[in-house]
């Protein structure tokens, strides 16, 4: 686990993305710190919410209400609640909590089992390794993971709900940089496999720390020091590509929602809403929730569509129509999130097939015209309606101009 440490402050903003393809950053809200029911004067950190029995564990540190008081380690405290409604935090584990560094790393999807930091050696003796605290047992149990081994003080575990996948933090031999990512497998006989290194898609030189795995089993959430960002670590997200656990997409940021210029890690995520930790604008961390925003709430918050017109038959771009494409081009610029969809029309006068072909030409004009102004190609999607679905009744000539367009319509990179 991460232990106190001074760190440097990366200056250089992450570059690694899938550019212009799918983005695995979610949208988010806003975040928000969780109120004086948890958060407090110590530091929190290492959220892990137990949905099941809406549960929030977490870590406090420098707490005078820690076992061996303020300056002994962390221990294990819990909150009941959900969303931003807390009870009080409590310290209620005797025989969890010791003198020495304690923490909630996994819980199970019925909230039945805890897994936890270190092994239990008899009164505040504790062991390098993971722990097994069953609702039925006095004393948590050592978990057996065949040639784990620790060349650092620092490092942390990851067990996810499903019980089946144990992801590491630790500094062992052979590794990319300080703590690197790891690891393990259950099998069907419910044995722990040696840990195996992520690699260097998501390892670095630096440190790489508190791993969460979503439900979906594929996507990694995690914190690192080693590939620039926002402040001295930064949390990333990547996916995984196959069942060797080694290849992986390239990590993307979480962005400013979530990271700041200072420590970010610990991000857990459960549906719609998250948690992680930072100590933006305070010398310790604290706790943050965030929620992932729907597509409703999304939708609405997409910039108005455009529109060009057209003369008769004709599918040149005039100077009119020219400004409003400079005005596009400047939004997605601005937006690298976006991507534009471009729909050609046509009135209802003369033969279809020549107006559908009339539609595509006025599509493509404007498609050319947005890479010639240098928009990604990948960020275009084009369509060639032809007719405008209207009433073939005769009409004036201002309603048939009204038609004779291209509409521009604004979409996430991910829809």
């Amino acid at each position: 686990m991460l232990m106190l440490r001074n760190l440097a402050i990366f200056l250089a903003l992450l570059t690694g993305s899938n550019a212009f393809g799918q983005s695995l950053v979610p949208k988010f809200t806003d975040a928000v710190k969780l109120k004086e029911a948890i958060n407090t004067e110590s530091e929190e950190s290492q959220p892990l919410y137990d949905a099941q029995n809406q549960k929030l564990y977490f870590v406090r540190t420098f707490d005078k209400q820690n076992t061996g008081g303020k300056l002994a380690g962390q221990d294990i405290w819990m909150a009941s609640g959900e969303k931003e409604n807390w009870k009080t935090a409590v310290n209620t584990f005797p025989k969890l909590n010791n003198e020495n560094n304690n923490a909630v790393v996994g819980v199970s999807a019925d909230g039945k089992r805890l897994y936890l930091l270190n092994q239990y050696a008899g009164k505040n003796n504790m062991k390098f390794g993971l722990s097994l605290q069953k609702a039925d047992t006095l004393v948590p149990e050592p978990v057996s993971i065949p040639g784990l081994a620790s060349e650092s003080k620092f490092y942390g575990f990851f067990v996810n709900a499903a019980e089946n996948v144990i992801l590491m933090s630790v500094q062992m031999e052979g590794g990319v940089g300080e703590e690197d990512l790891y690891v393990s497998l259950k099998d069907a006989n419910g044995n722990w496999s040696a840990p195996k290194n992520l690699g260097t898609m998501i390892n670095s030189s630096g440190f790489e720390i508190s791993p969460f795995l979503d439900a979906d089993g594929k996507t990694l959430y995690f914190s690192s020091s080693g590939k620039g960002g926002l402040g001295s670590a930064d949390i990333l997200v990547s996916q995984r590509l196959d069942d060797s656990w080694t290849k992986w997409t390239i990590p993307q940021n979480l962005g400013r929602k979530v990271n700041s210029n200072g420590f970010d890690a610990y991000f857990s995520k459960y549906d719609d809403r998250a948690f992680f930790c930072s100590n933006k604008g305070t010398e310790l961390s604290d706790i943050y929730t965030i929620r992932i925003m729907s597509k409703e709430e999304l939708m609405a918050l997409l910039p108005p569509r455009k529109e060009i017109y057209f003369a008769l038959n004709a599918y040149m771009i005039n100077n009119e129509s020219k400004k409003v494409l400079e005005e596009v081009v400047q939004t997605l610029n601005d937006k690298m999130d976006l991507k534009i969809e471009i729909s050609g029309y046509t009135c209802n006068l003369g033969d279809e097939a020549r107006n559908r072909k009339l539609s595509e030409n006025r599509a493509k004009a404007v498609n050319d015209y947005l890479q010639i102004m240098g928009i990604n190609s990948d960020r275009i999607v084009v369509n060639a309606y032809g007719e405008f679905d209207a009433d073939k009744a005769q009409q004036d000539e201002e309603t048939q101009r009204k038609f004779r367009k291209v509409e521009l319509k604004y979409l996430y990179m991910d829809m």
